[in-house]
């Protein structure tokens, strides 16, 4: 029996020591990886993009963060499941019409969404009850037997 939490569920110095031990991939800036923004992933990324780092950690899926899967283009997926071609997105916000759900981050997303499922990208997106309750990460891995 596996035990789910949140980082929000654990002390700040705790939190802040088990974020640091978390892979966060390659974080790149063109073709170059950039360790100084890898850093600066850690201290923002979402409450929701932690605990399912810390949930995909404890589970054993190895996982890149922040990924750019095309090479022409700025978009950025939050996780990627290589080389199954998993993309994974948290959608925060969706209670206070945040970034994704107003207009232009809503076609910029539109946008993205078609160009990794041309590509042959699984897109997986999970709302903050998914990911907490651990569904999301149940999601993950039949979507993982499902490309083998």
């Amino acid at each position: 029996m596996s035990m789910r939490f949140t980082a929000n569920q654990l002390n700040p110095r705790m939190r802040a020591q088990l974020l640091a031990k978390l892979p966060v991939g390659q974080v790149t800036t063109g073709r170059h990886s950039n360790p100084e923004a890898a850093k600066s992933l850690r201290a923002k990324e979402s409450g929701l993009e932690a605990t399912l780092a810390l949930h995909l950690r404890g589970a054993g899926i190895e996982f890149v963060r922040e990924h750019r899967p095309f090479h022409d283009r700025k978009h950025r997926i939050d996780f990627a499941l290589l080389p199954a071609k998993i993309a994974i997105e948290c959608e925060g916000g969706i209670w206070i019409q945040g970034r994704h759900q107003r207009g232009q981050g809503f076609i910029d997303d539109a946008e993205k969404y078609n160009r990794l499922a041309i590509e042959g990208w699984l897109l997986l997106r999970f709302a903050g009850g998914h990911i907490k309750s651990g569904e999301a990460l149940r999601m993950i891995e039949k979507a993982i037997l499902s490309r083998k």
